[in-house]
């Protein structure tokens, strides 16, 4: 027998319970008329009698596409929910699957000429910066480089610069073994202690030389990037002339979400819509300038707006107020920078206007997903920054220490509506994450079932988009005055009710999504 019911799977399979993980025995027990024929499940590339589940067909085509069985499949998952006892997961995903399917068949406007000069911009971008990494590389002996190869990449930072290595690849899972990483976060933390020349890890005397190399390969790979996904987008863009003219999205949400309760789409993937970094000189000063900022080519059609209502700091704002520390919360009631503390605990003062400021935030959320001690301390840019942390706000290390209990006694932890979420044991340093993304993921389903709660009564405004931490609504030009209020105090009760802060922005979008324009903004500062 292929599969087992989760409990019968309980005594061999830690996680058993991972309902997203089961659902395919579930499929097979109880709704096996949506399995595909037999013959459709040889893989040719290995042979005749080579077979492959179905389940990989099953959720590769069904339950990604068709909505019919999507809908059943859906009823499945309900059911083994409530034979679980997880009745609040089975209506959240219930009524969460109603919003998914309207924003899917609804679509997203994307503005075509702006994304084929956008797409064109980057790939040119792109190749001026490959052409200055394989000249820097050529001064310093090593003709015919090639940017791609990371070996290549090493050689010349490690043995020939003689640069610090801040981490490795992992000896035991990863090759190459135990090799200098050179991942975007590893190098941008490299380059930041180019740009500090008093940065202890230095060897002695600076040059601006590897610096410009580091910053022109993050750069190449970041605008390669660009032009890829803004190629794909266009790609996947479907022409329209009724009942709204111009080219429309229609990603396929996926009804269960991600590991972690957040939702996800595909063909393609909206969650990499984010909203642009600063770019920053050598001097670590902002130069007024964003990076690749995807959201310019998004915009509402003719005749139309869009609001957008974003959640503002909330997984800090889960952590900072679920750990129980006085300090964090009297600093978000003041209205003071959420990371004031966290700066005066590693440097010993307070200036947001500084690369210290912008360091001290960027290793907190470093910490939050998993981060550990020496690796946030290279994003905090100063050795020993987590244990200041800890010994100042001692409810940080507390806090993270009873959810590695909690795992290690029950094999999971669960969200604010009792969703369990399984954290592999050999991996509890992921506890954090798993914890704020899953209590994120759960206020955000619970936001946009009240936002469709509400939006029944106006079927000219509709959910069109969530991602991240943000909804965007589509209605009638000037709806935004009637409803961007109401919308927003819906969605900041879906956190309050758990008694966590959840303040929210609302924007006004007319022209691209990447020029909102902010109506009201409440609450914290980040």
């Amino acid at each position: 027998m292929l599969f087992r019911s989760p409990k019968e799977k309980e005594e061999d399979i830690e996680g058993w319970w991972l309902l997203d993980t089961w659902l395919q025995a579930e499929i097979v027990r109880r709704a096996p008329e949506f399995l595909p024929p037999e013959a459709d499940c040889l893989d040719p590339n290995l042979g005749p009698d080579y077979f492959v589940h179905p389940w990989e067909n099953v959720s590769k085509t069904y339950a990604l596409e068709d909505p019919l069985t999507t809908l059943v499949l859906n009823e499945v998952l309900d059911a083994a929910l409530e034979s679980e006892g997880l009745t609040e997961v089975s209506r959240q995903r219930h009524q969460t699957l109603r919003t998914l399917y309207r924003m899917s068949q609804r679509g997203v406007h994307v503005l075509g000429k702006k994304m084929r000069c956008e797409a064109y911009r980057y790939r040119k971008l792109a190749e001026h910066q490959h052409q200055e990494v394989c000249s820097i590389a050529a001064e310093n002996g090593m003709e015919d480089f090639n940017p791609n190869s990371d070996p290549q990449t090493r050689t010349l930072l490690f043995e020939k610069w003689q640069l610090p290595v801040l981490s490795r690849t992992d000896p035991s899972t990863r090759f190459p073994k135990g090799q200098p990483q050179l991942t975007a976060a590893t190098l941008e933390s490299l380059a930041q202690l180019l740009d500090d020349e008093r940065h202890p890890l230095l060897p002695p005397g600076k040059s601006t030389t590897p610096s410009c190399f580091i910053h022109s390969q993050l750069g190449r790979g970041r605008n390669e990037k660009a032009a890829d996904t803004l190629t794909s987008y266009l790609n996947w863009s479907v022409p329209y002339t009724k009942p709204l003219p111009g080219l429309y999205l229609h990603p396929k949400f996926n009804t269960t979400g991600t590991r972690f309760t957040r939702q996800s789409c595909n063909d393609p993937n909206l969650m990499n819509v984010g909203t642009g970094r600063d770019v920053y000189n050598d001097n670590g000063d902002k130069t007024g300038e964003l990076e690749f900022l995807l959201r310019n080519c998004f915009g509402p059609p003719p005749g139309k707006e869009w609001l957008s209502i974003d959640f503002q700091s909330i997984e800090f704002l889960i952590w900072g107020f679920s750990c129980g520390s006085q300090v964090i919360r009297e600093v978000y009631y003041a209205g003071l920078p959420l990371f004031k503390p966290f700066m005066e605990a590693i440097h010993g003062y307070f200036n947001k206007d500084t690369k210290e400021y912008k360091r001290t935030k960027n290793g907190i959320y470093a910490k939050l997903y998993g981060a550990s001690g020496v690796k946030a301390d290279n994003t905090f840019g100063k050795a020993g920054a987590t244990k200041a942390i800890e010994e100042q706000i001692p409810e940080v290390r507390s806090f993270t220490k009873r959810l590695h209990a909690l795992l290690l006694s029950q094999g999971y932890i669960t969200t604010l509506g009792g969703y369990r979420l399984y954290v592999e044991s050999n991996e509890p340093h992921k506890v954090v994450s798993a914890f704020v993304q899953g209590h994120a993921g759960w206020v955000i389903g619970e936001a946009m079932v009240a936002c469709e709660d509400y939006l029944q009564d106006f079927p000219d405004i509709h959910i069109i988009l969530q991602i991240h931490d943000e909804l965007i609504f589509e209605g009638p030009v000037g709806f935004h005055q009637q409803h961007a209020i109401p919308l927003g105090k819906i969605m900041t009760a879906a956190g309050e009710k758990y008694e966590i802060p959840t303040p929210v922005n609302r924007s006004l979008i007319t022209e691209n999504w990447g020029s909102a324009k902010v109506l009201l903004h409440e609450g914290c500062t980040s």
